[in-house]
Parts: structure tokens; sequence; C-alpha cells
């Protein structure tokens, strides 16, 4: 048996394989991370990526249902480094009854979310000058 190991990488394309009734099989094409050399595990645990060095690039494919959703968060301190943070939606089944992820999903009925862009609105119209709003539309 060989060793477990957990790649990262970023996304970019989803293809659905259709092999006609009922069959499909969404796979993703994604630019993988040299590993183990720009992965890096701190004393803490913390696990952080360089997203630029990119590797494996004749196997890019990988099946839908073997990746899990992390985000990216950039270190101020490393600025090519990326903080990894594991979803961890799927840890909740079984806790406290929860057998189905969607029903536990509540957000929308979080007070912070009730008519989110009216209160957006409101909070930059009280801001003087530069707005201190960045967006990158999730590209790196």
């Amino acid at each position: 048996m060989g060793q477990q190991v957990t790649y990262f990488g970023i996304i970019d394309d989803i293809w659905e394989l259709d092999y006609g009734l009922n069959i499909q099989i969404p796979i993703f094409k994604c630019q993988w991370v040299k590993h183990p050399q720009r992965v890096e595990v701190d004393n803490y645990g913390l696990t952080s990526v360089d997203l630029a060095n990119v590797g494996y690039k004749d196997d890019p494919w990988v099946l839908a249902r073997r990746v899990a959703q992390v985000f990216y968060i950039l270190d101020p301190s490393q600025k090519k480094q990326k903080h990894i943070v594991a979803s961890s939606k799927q840890s909740i089944i079984g806790v406290d009854g929860v057998d189905d992820i969607d029903a536990y999903n509540g957000y929308d009925n979080i007070e912070f979310f009730i008519d989110l862009p009216t209160k957006i609105q409101s909070v930059e119209k009280s801001l003087k000058g530069v707005k201190p709003w960045v967006r990158n539309d999730g590209e790196l």
C-alpha cells in the first residue's frame, strides 16, 4: 500500500464526461502545486503553498469526487505563500444529529445575510474618501 499524499491546486476547467444513460462523470482540470517542494507545514500545523510553482503538468485531471474545497489566504509576511483553510462542513455530519449538509446550511437565515446588498450600500455611503475594498474575482 502506497503513502497517501494530499495535493493542492487551482481548478482551470470543469468537464463532464457523458457516457449516455445516467452515466455522467464530472472531472476537474487543475494546476497542481509541486509537492513536497512547495507545500509547507509550520510548527502550528498550518499548511501553506506557493501557487506560482506549478507541477504535474502532464497529469492535470482528477475525478470531482476525489477532491475537497479549500480556501487560500494570503500570508502578509510571505507574499508568494498562501495559507490553506479547509472547508469543514463535511465534518458536521453525525454531530448534533446532523445528517444532511444542505439541511444544516442556515446561512440565509442568519441576520447578517438578510438584506445584505442594502446593508453594504449603507456602509459604503457612510465611508469618506477611498473605499477600502479589493476584488480580484477569484483569480490569482
